[in-house]
């Protein structure tokens, strides 16, 4: 009996300490929007597909150029080495960037994504789809191709999500601190009229 009665004490208490809380000044000053996520489906979708079908494309790459390695020429072999080391570790880089910045709505994770895509992946793909070695099979072609289609689709997709969430961060933003102004302004109307 006792316990019941110290946990609706206890319980009354906390009730009372943050209905205090929400009627402070300040927690009326710093009141959020309400939050919304912009996890577009199509973006994740893709990125869900892209994660497991990298590791086919990393193999097929791989063994396309272990085959061809000695058929290319100096400069294409040092090329076709070098992209295909880049443009693995970023592939895994981006892909969490794009997991990160779409489900958990952070914005500079989202963006490092779209600018890996747009200014390292792209080109690096371009090189692979258009390399010699790939150009001989046509699995690699395919492989290649696949996986450059869902790099434009997912580069023009996530544009427009990183544009909404920006935009409803700059009008959170914008909402937040003509709140915090009103609350200045008037905490000195009340000190001047005092």
């Amino acid at each position: 009996m006792r316990n019941t009665a110290d946990e609706q004490a206890f319980s009354s208490a906390i009730v009372c300490s943050s209905s205090n809380l929400r009627k402070s000044k300040f927690s009326q000053i710093t009141e959020y929007q309400e939050e919304r996520f912009f996890a577009n489906v199509w973006v994740q979708l893709l990125l869900f597909i892209n994660v497991y079908f990298s590791w086919i494309w990393l193999a097929s790459n791989s063994i396309t150029l272990y085959y061809e390695y000695f058929n290319l020429t100096t400069i294409h072999r040092v090329l076709s080495v070098l992209s295909l080391t880049i443009a693995a570790p970023i592939e895994c880089l981006r892909l969490y960037l794009g997991y990160s910045g779409n489900l958990l709505d952070k914005i500079p994770d989202f963006a490092g994504f779209w600018i890996l895509s747009v200014f390292i992946q792209t080109p690096l793909q371009i090189y692979l789809m258009t390399s010699e070695p790939v150009l001989k099979y046509t699995t690699s072609i395919v492989v290649q191709g696949f996986q450059c289609a869902l790099l434009v689709l997912q580069v023009g997709s996530s544009f427009s999500v990183i544009r909404r969430a920006s935009h409803f961060r700059r009008e959170q933003f914008q909402s937040q601190k003509s709140n915090i102004l009103e609350g200045r302004q008037n905490s000195n109307i009340s000190i001047i009229s005092d």
